[in-house]
């Protein structure tokens, strides 16, 4: 959530607070695809969390685990929203 791309995403967010390239895509994104992008902004720092925590030879399923989290998220927005 420390991400300046997240920025975009959080529903409460005015365009003074945001960088520019992050303005930019907020003032473009609809409601329903910022709050897509702020799943995928959650669900990222839960993965880092969890990877934080790995030691040398630790079990890595609970950050694997978040990852595929991240990848949800990430095909839920992009099956909703795409070019073509």
């Amino acid at each position: 959530m420390a991400s300046s791309g997240a920025a975009a995403c959080k529903p409460n967010a005015k365009s003074g607070e945001l960088g520019d390239m992050p303005a930019m895509m907020a003032h473009h994104m609809p409601d329903e695809m910022r709050a897509l992008g702020l799943t995928m902004h959650e669900q990222a720092s839960k993965f880092a969390q969890e990877a934080s925590k790995i030691g040398p030879g630790g079990d890595m399923r609970p950050a694997l685990a978040e990852l595929s989290q991240v990848v949800q998220a990430c095909n839920a927005c992009h099956a909703a929203y795409r070019l073509d």
